[in-house]
């Protein structure tokens, strides 16, 4: 589907390390984790050459709060894509821009 609008997509193996600028912190963590969700914008802009941004040290740049990210990448990693059904915030101040970053990284649909 993407390939028919013009984007490249990647040959990445779910074992290659992926490296991400995410409001300014480093992470590093494997591809399989990123695209578990598949079709989900995280999975597409992780696999994909044509619509990403990259920082200057070429790592993919997403502009989202660090420690929420972290906090996901943590669940992904913790869990299997079929064991996938809810994301937790990681307090309730944090619900509303968590579940903010969840809908744009098409991990779950608009509450």
């Amino acid at each position: 589907m993407f390939q028919e609008l013009g984007f490249r997509i990647a040959s990445l193996s779910n074992d290659d390390i992926i490296t991400l600028n995410v409001g300014g912190e480093i992470f590093v963590t494997r591809c399989q984790t990123l695209t578990q969700v598949p079709y989900s914008k995280l999975a597409i802009v992780v696999s994909s050459y044509q619509i990403i941004d990259t920082d200057e040290n070429g790592y993919l740049f997403l502009d989202y709060d660090a420690r929420l990210f972290r906090y996901l990448l943590s669940q992904l990693r913790s869990t299997s894509c079929s064991q996938i059904s809810t994301f937790q915030a990681p307090s309730s101040d944090d619900r509303k821009e968590f579940n903010a970053m969840l809908i744009r990284l098409g991990l779950i649909d608009k509450i």
